[in-house]
């Protein structure tokens, strides 16, 4: 008698990924992808809140190096949503640059997301490297809004998904 295996439900990342994706290969469970270095941009308490994750900037380097790229995807295990982390200096000269990268990761995800993936639903934060030094009321801050963008000083519970 054969014994039924039961399936593993794939994680947050992993789901909206074309089972044929070269990206899936570059999956990593929790925050493994997540460069050490970047490691400091995310409360401590959060860190287990993730259940997959991938260097999206080194996955797509060879087909798109001259390309800008965003940073990394991550999992949110409990609403099963995506986390789009970009590491960056936040000063106002960059947001042009930041509100690009979004851009082209959604042209470069394109061919590797499953039909019906919704990416409006996915979380963009862009976390200051070094301190946020764009003003709040100003016009950047206001095109970053208007881009689906959230500029953190640090990633913590208030700015993952929550289950709505």
């Amino acid at each position: 008698m054969k014994r039924r295996l039961k399936s593993v439900p794939a994680t947050p990342v992993q789901s909206v990924l074309l089972e044929n994706s070269p990206l899936q290969a570059e999956l990593k469970p929790g925050m493994c992808a997540v460069a050490k270095k970047h490691l400091c941009h995310f409360d401590e308490e959060i860190r287990s809140v993730f259940a997959d994750s991938i260097d999206l900037d080194a996955a797509l380097c060879a087909d798109h190096p001259s390309e800008k790229r965003w940073d990394y995807l991550l999992g949110h295990a409990s609403t099963q949503r995506v986390v789009a982390i970009e590491a960056h200096p936040a000063k106002t000269n960059e947001v042009s640059v930041v509100i690009a990268k979004k851009s082209a990761a959604l042209d470069q995800l394109k061919v590797h997301l499953r039909p019906g993936a919704n990416v409006k639903g996915w979380q963009w934060l862009w976390v200051a490297s070094s301190g946020i030094k764009i003003l709040k009321m100003s016009s950047e801050w206001r095109a970053l809004q208007r881009a689906g963008i959230h500029c953190v000083g640090k990633v913590c519970s208030k700015d993952l998904p929550s289950r709505q």
